[in-house]
């Protein structure tokens, strides 16, 4: 995590005006490329702003607004579809980059991530988490969902909120993640990464309940906890 992480944030820090300290969107589509590239973000001593590409463009273009955001990271060939925001390739800018970068930290009362709600009753809020706070959360996930190095944190649901979770990767783990909206493509995918636990939505907890395949078992998993 932290190799593909350092030239993006390196990129990240060549892309803006010094001093400049505004959120980082990270727009995800590819679900581990779009944590590397949020591990970026927090490298370069900014605040990351998860969000989904399947997001409507004036939903998407409404927040970016509001953030002020100058720099996106986003998958090759995303139009951030502002004036005066620059677009970083995740899936090709920094990659390949040999240099060391030197994080800059965030101080713990200072905003690490801001997490927007779907707006589904009105107009996206904006969740912000500062850097104790996402570090405690993800303290926490490690130690009680007990991951080592040779079991990986399994995360099936939105990238916008799976965040938090996704950042006990930083302790060692192998990171495995899915979007949540297909839920045979979810069994599937147990099934064949032999994932002893996985973190979903309550509301995928609730469609995979709904729709589980009689008489089918899954013998690896043992635990779902859910998110979000």
């Amino acid at each position: 995590v932290y190799a593909g992480a350092s030239g993006l944030a390196a990129a990240v820090v060549e892309r803006s005006a010094p001093g400049d300290t505004s959120p980082v969107p990270v727009v995800g589509a590819k679900r581990v490329e779009a944590f590397v590239a949020s591990m970026a973000v927090l490298l370069a001593g900014r605040p990351v702003v998860p969000l989904e590409l399947s997001d409507a463009a004036d939903r998407r273009g409404r927040v970016l607004a509001r953030l002020g955001a100058r720099v996106v990271l986003a998958p090759a060939g995303f139009d951030p579809g502002l004036d005066g925001v620059r677009t970083i390739a995740y899936d090709a800018d920094g990659t390949g980059r040999e240099e060391a970068f030197a994080p800059m930290a965030l101080a713990p009362d200072q905003p690490a991530a801001v997490l927007f709600t779907s707006g589904s009753t009105g107009e996206p809020k904006g969740v912000v988490y500062d850097a104790w706070l996402l570090d405690y959360v993800a303290r926490h996930r490690h130690h009680f969902l007990g991951h080592d190095p040779g079991r990986p944190v399994a995360v099936a649901g939105p990238f916008s909120v799976s965040l938090p979770l996704a950042v006990t990767a930083v302790f060692g783990t192998r990171l495995v993640a899915r979007g949540g909206d297909d839920i045979e493509g979810f069994f599937q995918w147990v099934e064949e990464c032999e994932l002893d636990h996985v973190a979903i939505t309550p509301s995928m907890a609730l469609a995979a309940l709904r729709v589980w395949p009689g008489g089918r078992r899954l013998p690896s998993l043992r635990r779902v906890t859910t998110f979000g």
